[in-house]
């Protein structure tokens, strides 16, 4: 039998009455719950869990927040296949509605927030579509089934790599919204092209580029496309860290492999060394930001306003949130917390 979710749906206020003042941005984690499983909760005093409970059978992957409405893409490993939940909160109190899409992998909202794209039946027959969660309908897009990264550019439009297989390196291109007009702009064949990540004008793009090999975890380089690609530093590959833009274009974190030279952190992805490090623009000046000697510190999220990361520590059997603010470091949650994102304000 198929793995079912759970959804708690919250009859809230109605949405007749004056309009609520805007509401300040909102940060959403994975917490371990009393029974043992886990639940998604927004931070604050008191912490508060939100309209979604988590299956059992299920772990969150990622939580995707819309970068302009109110939908949430919450992004699960399951037991049978991956699945997708959206769910849509008035963080106002006044409404709240979901939708699942099941057997699918989360790639990027559309620039509108209003749908995203996903990868149906990865395993099987893939396809790369437009979900429209509001009006619980998807549609085709002329997108490749060898697309494996995706990201969306301010007008609209998208960039995304390809690959046939192990052996085969990558391509990037970019193309129309809905796939049409596809032009390469890289080619890659004995490595892979991961982690495309627009800069907020959509210019530079950020990049992790690998060995096409059967390594699980190896080292990369972190790479920029402007007027050609250029090679910044050595960066974490294989484990699915993404590089992240500060609001304002000007930084750009990502994780740092610190033991590069060790052949076990190759194959274990428990043997990685990790720390968080930022890159300035334009001077491209590279400096770490963190400096666990023992841990595994992962993909980071920036404030909305740009004034703080938030990340994962993964130490001595535990994973913790922390948090980086004004040059000073601190934990954020208690161990057992995970996977934070912000949701910006309404």
């Amino acid at each position: 039998m198929r793995t079912r979710l759970t959804l708690l749906l919250l009859l809230l206020l109605s949405a007749c009455g004056p309009a609520a003042a805007p509401s300040d941005p909102l940060l959403l984690y994975v917490e371990a719950d009393e029974a043992g499983g886990s639940r998604i909760v927004t931070a604050g005093e008191p912490v508060a869990p939100f309209p979604l409970q988590v299956s059992e059978q299920c772990a969150v992957y990622r939580i995707h927040p819309s970068p302009a409405t109110a939908w949430v893409a919450i992004e699960f490993d399951c037991t049978d296949a991956p699945l997708v939940v959206f769910v849509w909160v008035d963080f106002h109190g006044r409404s709240s509605g979901s939708w699942r899409r099941s057997n699918s992998r989360f790639l990027a909202w559309a620039a509108d927030g209003q749908a995203a794209y996903l990868k149906a039946d990865p395993f099987g027959n893939p396809q790369i579509v437009l979900e429209n969660p509001a009006a619980e309908h998807w549609d085709a897009t002329a997108l490749p089934p060898s697309l494996y990264d995706l990201a969306v550019l301010p007008d609209g439009r998208v960039i995304y790599s390809t690959t046939l297989g192990l052996g085969y390196g990558s391509q990037t291109w970019t193309a129309d919204a809905d796939g049409g007009q596809p032009r390469q702009v890289m080619d890659w064949p004995d490595h892979i092209v991961a982690y495309l990540s627009p800069s907020p004008n959509g210019i530079p793009i950020a990049f992790i580029v690998f060995p096409d090999s059967e390594t699980p975890f190896p080292n990369g380089a972190l790479f920029v496309l402007e007027d050609g690609r250029e090679y910044i530093t050595d960066a974490d590959a294989g484990h699915g860290y993404a590089p992240a833009w500060s609001p304002d274009g000007t930084r750009l974190a990502f994780v740092h492999r610190d033991n590069p030279d060790d052949p076990q952190a190759d194959l274990s992805a428990g043997a990685l060394r990790s720390n968080i490090y930022l890159v300035e623009f334009p001077s491209q000046s590279v400096s770490p930001l963190t400096s666990f000697p023992d841990a595994i510190v992962e993909t980071p999220a920036w404030s909305p306003d740009g004034s703080r990361l938030v990340f994962n520590v993964v130490r001595n059997g535990t994973i913790q949130i922390w948090q980086a603010a004004a040059g000073d470091l601190q934990p954020l949650t208690a161990p057992g917390a995970c996977c934070a994102a912000w949701v910006p304000g309404r």
